[in-house]
């Protein structure tokens, strides 16, 4: 059963969010275990691209084994406008926000920065290491692109790690494709922003 995650699931939610990118996450948060409470509270506060209005859980037997991270380019509010500024100004102290403020650059390099109105974007989209192998993360893909036709979008985007070859064929597979190299050689860094067309 895939739906809106349970606050109770808050926790969790942010260690899958954490582990959908372990580089990228400690280059933004630091090690797991201070980005961990950051994330969670990202996603508690809600109004922001990790906020728990975005965030789709798969459940079985009532535990959250699995989530995607999903909204369309209407949502620019989440990475050029005021309301995700202020869920960091709750979620960091000052000095932190200024660190952030100093990777931007770096991160526009390896994200999609700009997502048009029509179209649906995934951030995250990960599974618990335990529930591997059994299908979930195509079923989450499908109400993903499920969600994105509702909303009447023309596609969806995601970025997903260079070297993450079984990520890239498996998108491939579903019939995404590579649009964009995001690289930052001397981090040895990088994404492919891939896309799927939806036929109306």
């Amino acid at each position: 059963m895939i739906k809106k995650i349970e606050e109770k699931d808050y926790l969790l939610a942010a260690e899958l969010i954490y582990d959908t990118s372990t580089s990228l996450s400690e280059f933004i948060f630091g090690k797991r275990e201070k980005s961990i409470p950051y994330i969670k509270k990202l996603v508690e506060i809600g109004n922001n691209s990790l906020g728990c209005e975005n965030v789709y859980g798969y459940y079985l037997n009532n535990e959250l084994v699995g989530l995607y991270i999903g909204y369309t380019g209407e949502k620019k509010k989440y990475y050029e406008g005021m309301p995700d500024f202020y869920a960091f100004l709750k979620a960091f102290n000052i000095l932190e926000i200024l660190i952030l403020v100093g990777k931007l650059p770096i991160l526009n390099r390896l994200l999609t920065s700009k997502i048009e109105k029509d179209e649906y974007y995934i951030s995250n989209l990960v599974v618990d290491s335990r529930f591997r192998g059994k299908g979930i993360g195509s079923i989450l893909l499908d109400h993903a692109i499920e969600n994105a036709k509702k909303k009447e979008c023309i596609s969806v985007i995601l970025d997903v790690d260079m070297n993450n070859k079984k990520a890239v064929s498996f998108y491939r597979r579903i019939g995404f494709k590579i649009v964009d190299k995001n690289e930052i050689k001397i981090m040895k860094e990088g994404t492919y922003k891939m896309e799927l067309g939806l036929r109306r």
